[in-house]
């Protein structure tokens, strides 16, 4: 069914979008939905996606590792998301990984010596249009 196809984790009725500028600084709403584009998806497991919104580049992960999204094709997809925003420091180590994951080069990754605030975003339900 054209359901299963486009939604991934937890089935939500995707019917409260926020706007990113509107919520990026009230990180006290438990649970928003954000509509933007996907950038890039993790090429190895599909167990990430890195997306716009706004001006703003996130990292989304999935809760808990409960579930995955296709590891191409996605780019430029309009997707919403249903979870939690927070600001988050990746480590080093962190970095690498999602370096590593994204096929980039040892000197590339290595050349990753600071860690990095950024808003990232715990999703728990994926619609992908």
């Amino acid at each position: 069914s054209i359901y299963s196809q486009n939604f991934y984790g937890e089935k939500v009725d995707f019917s409260d979008i926020s706007e990113f500028s509107e919520i990026k600084y009230d990180l006290n709403k438990n649970i928003v939905q954000l509509k933007g584009e996907v950038l890039s998806s993790c090429p190895k497991k599909g167990c990430w996606m890195e997306m716009k919104f706004d001006n703003d580049t996130i990292f989304v992960k999935f809760k808990d590792y409960g579930f995955f999204v296709p590891t191409s094709g996605l780019e430029g997809k309009s997707t919403i998301v249903n979870g939690k925003l927070s600001v988050d420091t990746l480590t080093v180590e962190t970095l690498r990984h999602y370096a590593e994951d994204d096929g980039r080069s040892q000197n590339e990754i290595l050349a990753i010596k600071e860690p990095k605030v950024t808003f990232s975003f715990l999703a728990d339900g994926v619609y992908i249009q």
